[in-house]
């Protein structure tokens, strides 16, 4: 474009050649706008694969993350269900010994016993012992001093 304008410059120096240029000026403008709204497409293009890339890519965690989730889910419900078999089988057991407790009979049944109390036996009693053991001290002293009354005259 560029060489024409400057050909029509050389070849008619006259009063059309200002509105040659004029007109060649305005073309060149246009040419110019549309290479740079070329560009801007060319760039909108590039951030839009750029974009499209970094959705796919949200798209993958989000897979990931609701496999994640449903794994998860899953070891939860198995966790559960263990505990679930576990307390069950505790019931079992407690309904076990519940049967053998209820086979159980109370052959008699025991009445309470009053208490009563032991100080009369604890009165007659301890007088008794220290009788004892005095009478049994006295004959031996009484026999001591019949061996050895020769002695001491």
């Amino acid at each position: 474009m560029t060489e024409q304008r400057d050909g029509l410059l050389k070849e008619n120096p006259s009063t059309e050649i200002s509105s040659l240029l004029l007109y060649s000026t305005t073309i060149q403008q246009n040419m110019s706008y549309s290479n740079s709204l070329h560009d801007e497409i060319y760039n909108l293009r590039k951030t839009g694969k750029e974009v499209s890339a970094e959705i796919e890519d949200r798209n993958g965690d989000v897979v990931r993350i609701k496999s994640e989730i449903e794994k998860i889910k899953v070891d939860k419900a198995a966790a559960l269900q263990t505990k679930i078999d576990k307390i069950r089988e505790q019931i079992e057991a407690l309904q076990l010994q519940k049967e053998m407790v209820r086979n159980i009979k109370l052959i008699k049944n025991l009445a309470p016993v009053p208490v009563k109390s032991k100080k009369k036996k604890m009165v007659v009693l301890l007088p008794a012992v220290v009788g004892f053991f005095f009478f049994t001290f006295l004959a031996f002293v009484v026999e001591y001093i019949k061996r050895n009354l020769s002695k001491f005259k």
